[in-house]
């Protein structure tokens, strides 16, 4: 537009032809905002000169522009012509397609040249070049358009400004054309005299805003420079790089220095410069600067900063900064560029003119400043504010002075015309830059405007009028010429805020001649850019009611819809000779008024919620305009009122208002406004916003019918209604979403009144505010409350009973309160002092006020009216994944530390002090660490966040329910989301997921005042690497090091030395499946759930970390899940609401009991602390686990509300709970039906109180460890030692005497897995929980019987057990027990101090001494140690389970070498050295040798033995040399596994990848996963192979297991997602839901069994005893009662005397089923025979089909059945097993089968019988065979039975065949009966054997093991006498 077009033009780039565009191009392109093309084909040559249309592309439209038509020329040689013309505007350029060239020659270009001389000397011959338009001080956009590569550049050449000398500038200046478009300056300093001629490169910053990183944009072909005598300069000037656009050489002066600058300045003391300070934007180019300054702060010296500015600070748009440190004195003047942020977050990507700096004497500096580039401002850096002892008296403005008495006759003229308040400058894009701070205010002033009389203004005037930023008024009226010389406040405006700033009161005085005068002072110097208002003074002479000028236009009625651009420019107002009063008409009419006063009597109905409907009405839609109707403000007057439907969702009525940033009602500002839906609107792409005004019709009559039926008894009818509504509106920027909403006002002239309607509102990501507001707030009403972002409930909310609608009426204001003077509307709320602890609502009954502090993440900040709770704008650091930081300045680094570092910390002056620091852990990956536990300290309380704690956290080292709040509502701790939130009330935030995911929030005024891994948040992302010492490092790995925390005993903490993502390597394959959308690549998926959030936060950095830690993770979707919810958690605070990316089998969410997940669910959860919390929420929705309606949190559980705990002492304790408080645990405290009952507790001698693991309790002051090791070597607590061959149950410890400690004991035991191995038990026993787990490969753990996985913590946390390592485990108490075992042979023990004395067992009775060591059970001191572990062994068959010898090689080593091999661990320079100067090996040395006697030299038994003392020595803290390579002690690992000589003691474990408990143990030798896998269990897996974690067990992956009381749900674990998912479920019939075996679950009824044996002994289905020696046919067991249809049966059995005697014995038994008799006898000898249906069968046999089965086994007869029923017949026993069917309807001897021994004595009548003989006898089967029924009182007695019972005691004897039987089948009875048979029987050993034969039928039963027996018996031959015939 600016280039003088003439002729005819070819167009080419770098010498190659090219043609135009004749398709649309991109906006943007072509080196300006709307490219132009041609819209038409180009001619062919036959076609001669045509005219084409020309287009611009702007706002996605190819043609929006279209410019003036051009010609165009095919040619010769297939090339065009165009003749070119001035397009139609400025931001329009013709390009040329880069796609299309040809090879034609250039054509020769016309230049203008510049006459030259030819000199030797560049020096003395040299061409001048004083053009103005160089100069980089001037505004970019003047005198744009020059072309330095149009001009024929020869030879050398000397730069002038104005005459003046002046030199190539060596700094960029962003926006910098230089007369150009490309501005071109020195790359490098210019050359001293001493250098010559040199070469310098020349680079090209461009003016245009949109070129992002300017001053790198082009680079220009070099020029030679040379220093010339006489201080300048000359350049060897060349024809710039053609591919540049218009550049132009830039130049600049700098005037001589007449005067030292640091005695001649302006003092310069603006405090609102500050780099504390944001919130306006005041330019500096507009300013008239001049000369050198001096910058002060209130008085005290300060500085500008040296560092970035972030965007917005300064109260400018850019703050500007010194690129470089200040000089020093002996640099006298020196140049500095000048830097600013830019949106994009860079530091120093734009750059201002540069300015020249002088450091002063009295450590000060002096800058000449000049105008910068445009938004931009000057900043200083509060963190060098020093005390200075004088200001140096600046050069004020002075007006003319004339001294006299009365000021109303002497006084200075102040006559400035920009002092009115008609001269709005923002309007007109500017501000004048007038400041009355610099102004020498001396004596009396009277106010002129252009020599008309003025006066102060009495009301608020908006900012950026008067000429200044802040404009000045009068806070109250002016006085009376009687009241003489008054004093008055002075208000400043803040935007919209009246009184906002409270400058100096000044001295006022009425003077007669109708005027006043002022006595001015100097503002004050925190407001920015004050200036002193004036308005005009006129006083009316008559009534202007009287006298009035008629006003009849018909055109200004609101009815009147005319839009013409022309009619609407002659018709406006601005053009018109205003003079007088005026009284407005049309044809006639006066005007109707509306009253509109303000109210918030709003509630005049109950909320309805019953429907979705937008209630408009009907209306005619126009474009938006203004207008106008009368409006009765008083009773007096009629006044002008204007109203301004504005887009952004208000309605105002002085005139049109841009406001798109709500602020929060009330105001106490300057402004009447309606607000239906205020927030950031862009209807550009979508959506209307119309208006219409109704003074007739259906709308009038439905408005009155509304009225009336909301406001009853007003009798009110409508005659006026405005309607504004915004239908299906997005948000900025062009969001593409549909809200709508309404207003409607209606009166009729003397009542008024507003409906707001809503319909769909969509999600916003930006502020909103509804309601309306007066000016100072007289008046208001806010349906939103505070400000919030996401108010999607407008649509169903009302206060008239109809949803989406509210109703106020506005023409009458309510009763309020006053509170120090001043006027509070009633329901107004607001907090009383800064500290924001007491909160005050004003209520019919008056003010009252009550304690109330800050809620979460608010602060407390002055507000327009006192001091309020806000949500204030902060800057974050974030840590997540493995880690990665992303630093306040936005750095990006990872760091795979696994020490406590400095997150963050305040490094500034003057602010309150906090540090924060994070603990890292390793997961799975030894290469990467991620966060575990995050400590806040803050106003001298320390508070730690807590891995896998998600209720809790840690207060100076107490765990405490969430949440609390401490130093008065100062700190506040609680759960939000996902994550448990620090938030303090200076606005520091701290939130961590107790995962990986820590978020960090400062505010603002921490700017350039942090340090740590954070950085220092001055916006300069290239110095975050800073350390402690202040020295910038290159390393992201040594800054990270340099702020690890002193003191962090981990034993894994240690240094790495890898860098970020390369110490761990991912393959291209790995990062290509892991990026696609299924995985990472969701995030940026444009079309899926996070693409609402892409446009406020960019998802690259987090798909990459995503992709990484997935890699590392092996694919495992917990990782997966973990980090996209960091991304999702962070859209969510920003109020994005995301699509539901949560699936079933993908990242789901499963809450605990009585909860469920809400992915919009408050931040702010209910809890029995206060469960009013949700409703005053003012954080931003987020995924939560929101408690079941009726339950509420309670120390994170969902309770119902009646079960809540208790609040004591500030802190919340559950129901139950108990506790020891008092820094001396003076008390003990149990919360109980919400009351803390308290009783005195006191330490023990041995004890110190102190907090351990976050509990505060007694704790030991010392331990005591005991040892089991191989072979069978004892090391005692008191240091006895000695060796024991083994048990099969031994007592290694246990509490003996009566204590108030908790007791325990500790048991190893041997289970027999067959006759030939054993497998090796730890039990323990402690508070009522019985813990047993299996030493070895695959071990199996059980908690009170039921099996579990590890890790896992049972006992209310009393016992927590998990793995150590591939091959041992730890068992921990909180009572200080603690078990270690490393299998196949060490155990061991420690225990605290406090047990001293108390204990027995095989490690000692820990008293100190160590020769009463072998103290036997009962309190014996025994004489060695067999006798004494002898005395502490179960006994069950102890020659079995002693640990063998010879399972090792012998002979690897011979006797002589025994001593030699062991000495290692005492051998000066050994791998032990360090151990044995600490732990004497002696004992130890001896025990290796004696291992080696033992073995006869095995090697494997040096090995254990060096083993012992090398855990031994790692156990207190020992480094222990490599010692196995030595030895050739060769390590064996299971697979996935490798050996470590320190290996963690606290592995990573599945699920969590992380090891579960808080780690205390040192590193010991032994076998560790692999890197990149993890413990499952006992074997290594990678993340993938890890299953579940429920309900606080781990399960394995595909594991189904039963939940909840009698098996109400069947459950599985998905391995994949970490997830159980759980089925409604229950047993069967058949099925009992109980625990088997460790399992708990539906198991099949237990079958029961009855058995008759011996003379015969008796044992019921339900085991009762007894003996019946009754010789008939009696009925065993048969079914009675059955309504169950199950197959009947029926088993008798008929006894004889047995040889002659009183007793009998079963010789026949009868099995009646499936129509089937089965008779089996045994006679007297032990013939036995088989009969089917009265004929002798051979067996086996089938019955019915099969179903019933006859077979002898061994030496019985066994019928089976397949319904279950099993009969064995053998030895004249007979053993009877009914299914569990047939439990309750049994009956005969063996009983009834229903649980109970009490009933069995049923007879068939169904009475109970009251002998056993009469029992046995009423069961009695009728035949001819003679028989009695019992012995009755006549029974035998055998009257010494001690022979019999010596021959019966196998089978009680623990150390006997039947020992492991005895804790499944008791024998006691077993040995009853057999001592009374054998003696009845004269000892017969047949009787013996028979006697024996049944107890080993139980246990078989039972499935016990049974060793051989027979020989020991004397039973070998037994068998022998029986007979089976068949």
């Amino acid at each position: 537009m600016y280039v003088n077009w003439e002729g005819w033009y070819r167009l080419f780039i770098h010498g190659q032809s090219v043609q135009m565009p004749d398709t649309c191009v991109a906006q943007l392109s072509c080196g300006t905002h709307a490219p132009l093309w041609l819209n038409g084909e180009h001619p062919s040559v036959e076609d001669g000169v045509v005219t084409r249309d020309v287009c611009g592309h702007w706002n996605n439209d190819c043609c929006l522009f279209q410019s003036n038509p051009i010609r165009v020329k095919a040619c010769p040689g297939d090339y065009y012509v165009y003749k070119f013309v001035s397009p139609t505007t400025c931001h329009l350029a013709y390009c040329a397609d880069d796609g299309y060239s040809d090879t034609t020659p250039t054509p020769t270009i016309e230049t203008v040249t510049v006459s030259t001389t030819t000199i030797s000397d560049p020096c003395s011959g040299y061409n001048t070049i004083d053009d103005y338009w160089r100069d980089i001080h001037l505004n970019s956009y003047q005198d744009y358009g020059h072309d330095d590569s149009l001009v024929e550049w020869s030879g050398w050449y000397r730069l002038y400004l104005n005459g003046e000398s002046a030199q190539m500038s060596e700094w960029c200046v962003s926006y910098m054309g230089c007369g150009g478009e490309t501005g071109l300056f020195l790359s490098g300093s210019h050359p001293r005299l001493e250098d010559g001629v040199v070469t310098r490169e020349v680079m090209g910053t461009n003016m245009w805003w949109w070129y992002h990183n300017q001053c790198a944009s082009y680079r220009s072909d070099p020029i030679q420079v040379k220093a010339c005598p006489g201080d300048f300069y000359v350049y060897k000037l060349t024809t710039p790089d053609v591919s540049i656009y218009r550049p132009s050489y830039c130049a600049v002066s700098f005037s001589s220095i007449s005067d030292d600058p640091c005695y001649n300045y302006e003092s310069l003391d603006r405090p609102w410069r500050a780099t504390t300070e944001s919130g306006l934007y005041i330019c500096d180019e507009i300013f008239s600067w001049s000369g050198w300054y001096r910058l002060y702060h209130h008085g005290m010296n300060i500085q500008m900063s040296e560092t970035c500015v972030h965007q917005y600070s300064c109260n400018a748009y850019w703050g500007l900064s010194l690129n470089g440190p200040h000089p020093l004195i002996e640099e006298g003047v020196v140049t500095r560029e000048v830097c600013t942020g830019d949106s994009w977050g860079g530091c120093c990507d734009y750059k201002s003119k540069p300015i020249r700096v002088k450091a002063c004497p009295g450590n000060y500096y002096v800058y000449e400043l000049v105008n910068p580039i445009n938004g931009s401002g000057y900043c200083t850096d509060v963190s060098t504010i020093s005390q200075t002892d004088f200001i140096t008296t600046p050069a004020f403005l002075t007006g003319s002075s004339v001294i006299l008495s009365d000021p109303c006759s002497s006084y200075n003229i102040l006559d400035d015309y920009w002092r009115s308040t008609r001269n709005y400058t923002y309007w007109y894009g500017y501000i004048t830059g007038h400041d009355d701070t610099r102004e020498e205010w001396d004596g009396w002033y009277r106010l002129f405007i252009n020599g008309s009389s003025a006066q102060m203004p009495e009301f608020c005037v908006y900012y950026m009028s008067c000429g200044g930023f802040s404009s000045l008024y009068l806070g109250s009226s002016h006085p009376r010429v009687e009241d003489g010389v008054v004093t008055r406040e002075v208000y400043g405006s803040y935007y919209e805020r009246c009184s906002y700033y409270t400058s100096n009161p000044i001295q006022v005085k009425a003077c007669p001649g109708d005027y006043y005068v002022y006595k001015l002072t100097r503002p004050n110097l925190a407001i920015p850019l004050p200036s002193y208002c004036a308005v005009p003074l006129s006083t009316p002479s008559v009534d202007p009611c009287d006298s009035y000028t008629s006003l009849d236009e018909p055109w200004r009625s609101t009815d009147n819809y005319y839009y013409n651009f022309s009619y609407y420019n002659s018709m406006c107002d601005y053009n018109v000779e205003w003079n007088g009063w005026y009284r407005l008409f049309i044809s006639e009419t006066l005007i109707h008024s509306w009253k509109m006063e303000w109210s918030h009597d709003a509630s005049v109905g109950p909320h309805g919620m019953d429907a979705v409907v937008m209630n408009l009405i009907p209306y005619e839609s126009k474009p938006v305009q203004e207008t106008s109707m009368f409006m009765s403000l008083s009773d007096q007057w009629i006044v002008l009122l204007t109203v301004q439907v504005n887009n952004n969702g208000h309605l105002t009525f002085d005139g049109p208002w841009y406001s798109y940033s709500p602020y929060a009602f009330p105001a106490y500002g300057g402004k009447d406004i309606i607000a239906p839906f205020w927030t950031d609107i862009d209807n550009g792409g979508n959506g209307v916003i119309s208006y219409q005004q109704y003074t007739s019709g259906d709308v009038l009559t439905q408005a009155t019918q509304d009225i009336n039926q909301y406001f009853p008894d007003l009798s009110f009818s409508a005659s006026w209604v405005f309607v504004a509504t915004w239908d299906r509106v997005a948000y900025y920027p062009q969001s593409g979403t549909e809200t709508s909403f309404q207003v409607v006002l209606i009166s009729d002239g003397h009542l008024s009144f507003v409906i707001m309607n809503y319909g769909t509102i969509v999600p916003s990501q930006r502020y909103v505010q509804a309601g309306y507001d007066t000016i100072d707030s007289s008046h208001h009403f806010s349906i939103t409350g505070l400000l919030v972002n996401d108010f999607t409930s407008l649509t169903y909310s009302s206060n008239v009973n109809l949803t989406g609608r509210w109703a106020f009426r506005t023409d009458h204001g309510s009763r309020g309160c006053q509170f120090n003077g001043l006027a509070v509307q009633l329901g107004d709320s607001f907090w009383s002092d800064s500290t924001c602890q007491e909160r005050c609502i004003c209520t019919s009954s008056g003010l009252q006020c009550r304690l109330e502090p800050c809620s979460y993440s608010q602060a407390c900040r002055r507000a327009a009216f006192q001091y309020s709770c806000q949500n204030i704008q902060r800057q974050t650091c974030t840590i997540s994944g493995d880690p990665h930081y992303y630093t306040f300045d936005y750095q990006v680094f990872h760091f795979q530390g696994t020490c406590t570092y400095v997150l963050s910390e305040a490094c500034g002056n003057g602010l309150p002090y906090y540090r924060i620091e994070g603990k890292n852990d390793h997961r799975g990956s030894t290469h990467v660490s991620w966060t575990r536990m995050v400590r806040v300290i803050v106003y001298d309380e320390e508070i730690e966040l807590i891995k896998d704690h998600y209720y809790e956290a840690k207060v100076n080292g107490t765990l405490t329910a969430t949440p609390f709040s401490l130093r008065n509502g100062s700190i506040q701790v609680y759960q939000s989301g996902f994550s448990l939130a620090i938030s303090t009330d200076f606005g520091l935030v701290v939130t961590y997921d107790a995962y990986s995911w820590v978020s960090i929030s400062v505010p603002y005024e921490y700017q350039n005042a942090t340090c740590g891994l954070c950085g220092n948040f001055n916006l300069h992302p290239e110095d975050d690497f800073r350390s402690p010492s202040g020295e910038i490092l290159s390393s992201d790995v040594d800054f990270a090091n340099s702020w690890k925390v002193e003191g962090d005993t981990d034993p894994e903490c240690h240094n790495v030395r890898c860098t970020g993502l390369a110490c761990a390597g991912c393959s291209d394959d790995e990062m290509s499946v892991y990026g696609d959308t299924n995985h990472c690549g969701i995030l940026g998926d444009m079309f899926g759930p996070f693409a609402a959030c892409h446009s406020v936060l960019s998802t690259q950095t987090y798909t990459e970390n995503c992709m990484y830690d997935l890699c590392l993770g092996g694919g495992y979707q917990p990782i997966l899940c973990q980090a996209l919810n960091v991304y999702a958690a962070q859209c969510q605070q920003q109020g994005v609401q995301l699509g539901h990316w949560r699936q079933q089998g993908f990242c789901e969410i499963q809450c605990p009991e009585h909860s469920h997940f809400e992915p919009q669910g408050t931040s702010c959860p209910a809890t029995c602390t206060d469960p009013s919390t949700p409703m005053n929420c003012p954080l931003p929705n987020q995924e939560s686990c929101i408690c079941d309606a009726g339950y509420i949190l309670s120390a994170g559980t969902c309770v119902p509300e009646a079960d809540c705990g208790c609040i004591f002492e500030g802190f919340y304790y559950a129901e139950g709970q108990s506790v020891v408080l008092d820094e001396d645990c003076g008390r003990q405290c149990v919360c109980s039906s919400r009351t803390m009952i308290c009783h005195q507790h006191q330490c023990g001698p041995a004890e110190v109180c102190e907090v351990h693991h976050g509990v505060r309790g007694c704790r030991p002051t010392s331990y005591a460890s005991c040892s089991v090791e191989g072979l069978g070597f004892y090391h005692t607590f008191d240091g006895q030692t000695f060796r024991y061959p083994g048990a099969c149950g031994l007592t290694l410890a246990r509490v003996m005497a009566p204590s108030q400690l908790p007791s325990f004991l500790l048991t190893v035991e041997k289970v027999p897995r067959g006759l030939q191995g054993f497998a090796r038990f730890l039990k323990f026993e402690a508070e009522g929980t019985h813990v047993s787990i299996e030493m070895g490969e695959g071990s199996n753990v059980q908690v009170d019987g039921q099996m579990v996985g590890l890790p896992i913590s049972v006992g209310s946390g009393q016992i927590s057990i998990y793995h150590s390592g591939v091959m041992g485990f730890v068992l921990q108490t909180n009572f200080g027990v603690t078990i270690r075992a490393d299998w196949p042979h060490i155990v061991r023990i420690t225990v605290p101090s406090t047990y001293s004395g108390s204990l027995g067992g095989l490690c000692g009775n820990l008293n100190g001494n160590i020769y009463d060591e072998f103290i036997s059970p009962d309190g014996v001191l025994l004489d060695g140690p067999q006798a004494f572990a002898d005395s502490w062994r179960d006994g069950s068959l102890s020659a079995h389970c002693e640990d063998p010898t010879d399972h090792w090689e012998s002979g690897h080593y011979q006797n002589s070498q025994f001593s030699e091999q062991c000495s290692i661990m005492s051998m000066p320079n050994g791998p032990f050295a360090d151990c044995s100067t600490i732990l004497n090996p002696t004992q130890r040395f001896q025990d290796c040798i004696q291992m080696l006697e033992h073995t006869s030299g095995a090697r494997e038994a040096l090995c254990e033995a060096l083993r012992g003392y090398t855990l031994l020595c790692q156990e207190n803290g020992i480094a222990v040399g490599e010692w196995r390579n030595i030895t050739h002690c060769e390590p064996i690992c299971p697979p996935n596994a490798h050996y470590d000589l320190c290996g963690s003691s606290c592995p990573a474990s599945c699920p969590s990848l992380s090891f579960p408990f808080q780690c205390t143990l040192q590193c010991q030798e032994g076998c560790q996963c692999n890197d990149g896998l993890v413990l499952n269990g006992d074997h290594c897996v990678p993340p993938m192979g890890c299953g579940c974690r429920y309900a606080g067990r781990y399960r394995q992956p595909g594991e189904r297991f039963w939940h909840g009381e009698e098996c109400q749900s069947l459950c599985v674990c998905d391995g994949i997602t970490g997830n159980v998912h759980c089925t409604p479920s229950s047993c069967s019939e058949q099925e009992l839901c109980s625990v088997v075996e460790g399992e708990y679950g539906c198991h099949p009824s237990p079958h029961a069994s009855c058995s008759a044996s011996g003379d015969p002994h008796y044992i019921s289905f339900d085991g009762t005893y007894f003996d019946f020696q009754g010789t008939c046919r009696y009925v065993l067991a048969t079914v009675c009662n059955d309504t169950r249809g199950l197959p009947h049966f029926q088993v008798d059995a008929r006894n004889e005397a047995w040889h002659g005697l009183q007793v009998s014995i079963t010789v026949e038994v009868f099995v009646n089923v499936s129509g089937h008799l089965v008779h089996m006898s045994q006679d007297l000898n032990g013939y036995s025979s088989v009969r089917v249906d009265g004929e002798v069968k051979n067996l086996p046999i089938l019955l019915d089909s099969g179903r019933v089965s006859v077979y002898s086994t061994g030496s019985n007869t066994l019928v089976s059945t397949d319904f279950g029923l099993s009969v064995t017949y053998g030895f004249w026993a007979v053993n009877i097993i009914v299914p569990a069917d047939y439990q309750g309807i049994m009956c005969g001897l063996c009983g009834n089968f229903n649980g109970h021994t009490e009933d069995d004595f049923m007879t068939p009548s169904g009475y109970l019988a009251a002998s056993v003989d009469q029992f046995g006898a009423e069961w009695k089967v009728e035949d001819e065979i003679p028989c009695n029924d019992g012995c009755g009182d006549n029974c035998p007695m055998c009257q010494d039975q001690s022979t019999a019972h010596a021959m019966c005691e196998i089978i009680r004897d623990n150390q006997g065949p039947f020992s492991f039987c005895h804790p499944s089948v008791d024998p006691q009875a077993y040995f009853n009966d057999c001592s009374f048979d054998v003696c009845l029987s004269g000892n017969l050993h047949d009787v013996l054997c028979h006697s024996i034969q049944s107890y080993v039928r139980a246990c078989q039963s039972a499935n016990a093991v049974v060793y051989p027996w027979r020989e020991s018996a004397s039973c070998v031959n037994y068998r022998s006498t029986v007979h089976i015939h068949s």
